[in-house]
């Protein structure tokens, strides 16, 4: 297994998600900050990212697996961008899916692409 570091809009995605859940954006935080990828992989509709996180580390106790796609970032090469879910398992951060609203991921390089956060109704 090789572990390597979060890309930028890995990190941005799980850092708007823990916005959006106050009630845990303090411990989610300290566990992105003991992240590293295990594996990766584009899906060519989006990607698939799995996390592990180093002990120790506070555990989530109020949520177990969660996903959320209640916001979108632009991205790069794709029309309407990408929305996320965030995999919270047994308290601990596990996974990052990122999905394409339309078109293709197949060509787009997810550690350089250029991306930007979509507020609620734009």
């Amino acid at each position: 297994m090789t572990e390597s570091a979060l890309y930028d809009l890995e990190r941005a995605a799980i850092g708007r998600f823990a916005v959006t859940h106050p009630e845990i954006a303090e411990m989610l935080g300290h566990q992105l900050e003991r992240a590293v990828v295990t594996e990766r992989w584009n899906t060519g509709v989006g990607f698939f990212t799995s996390i592990a996180v180093s002990q120790p580390c506070t555990r989530i106790e109020t949520l177990d697996t969660v996903s959320s796609s209640v916001y979108r970032f632009t991205v790069e090469g794709l029309e309407l961008g990408m929305g996320f879910v965030v995999y919270i398992e047994d308290g601990y951060l596990d996974g990052l899916e990122g999905f394409a609203e339309i078109g293709s991921t197949t060509d787009i390089d997810f550690a350089t692409v250029g991306f930007s956060f979509l507020p609620s109704g734009d």
